[in-house]
């Protein structure tokens, strides 16, 4: 059985768009790195304090991975829901590590006070059935 998840988290670094084609079917998919940081406050500064950070590698299939390739940036706060799975790698120093990989069903924006204006583009006209 699927680990589900559902996470707030920062992206890391731009989201890669690509098209792969597997099979002769053309897939499209937006990866990115995101960071998911725990916070306390401080007791006597009274501001939030990182006391762990978990990142994610994050892909989502479909059409919209071309559509959020565009729109989301570096360190724009996404909220991510979707299937969890681990890898082992080697790190640079080539000591075993494990990755956490979630293959995402949604990713959303998480509108935050950094938001200063979101811009629509017109609705495209409904065609009769």
């Amino acid at each position: 059985m699927a680990t589900r998840v559902s996470f707030r988290g920062n992206i890391g670094a731009t989201p890669e768009f690509k098209i792969v084609t597997k099979d002769g079917v053309e897939h499209k998919i937006v990866a990115m790195r995101v960071c998911d940081d725990t916070f306390v406050k401080d007791p006597a500064t009274k501001k939030p304090v990182v006391t762990k950070s978990v990142w994610y590698e994050v892909s989502l299939f479909g059409d919209k991975a071309e559509h959020l390739a565009k729109v989301l940036q570096t360190g724009m706060r996404i909220n991510v829901e979707g299937v969890l799975s681990a890898h082992a790698y080697l790190d640079k120093d080539g000591a075993a590590q494990v990755g956490l990989q979630v293959t995402a069903d949604s990713i959303s924006l998480h509108l935050t006070q950094r938001v200063e204006s979101v811009n629509f583009s017109e609705k495209a006209a409904l065609t009769a059935f």
